[in-house]
């Protein structure tokens, strides 16, 4: 997070998931309070790979290349 200002370290994790049925091409999910209101919604959508991923921020997006050739072992 340096080039955001901050000393510290964050544990990160990320997911790549194939999916065989038809799907929203966006969603929201978040935490829920005790009544069932949305408090904090995260706002999400697909990208396909390799191109249609956006810049992220906080360097989120360094494993993209290792993700990207980790695939294309698996072909």
């Amino acid at each position: 997070m340096r080039d955001c200002g901050k000393e510290e370290r964050q544990t990160r994790w990320f997911y790549h998931l194939r999916c065989d049925r038809d799907t929203p091409e966006t969603w929201s999910h978040g935490k829920f309070s005790s009544g069932g209101t949305l408090l904090h919604p995260f706002d999400f959508f697909w990208a396909n790979l390799p191109n249609d991923i956006p810049k992220l921020v906080a360097n989120y997006d360094d494993m993209i290349p290792q993700l990207l050739e980790t695939l294309a072992l698996e072909e």
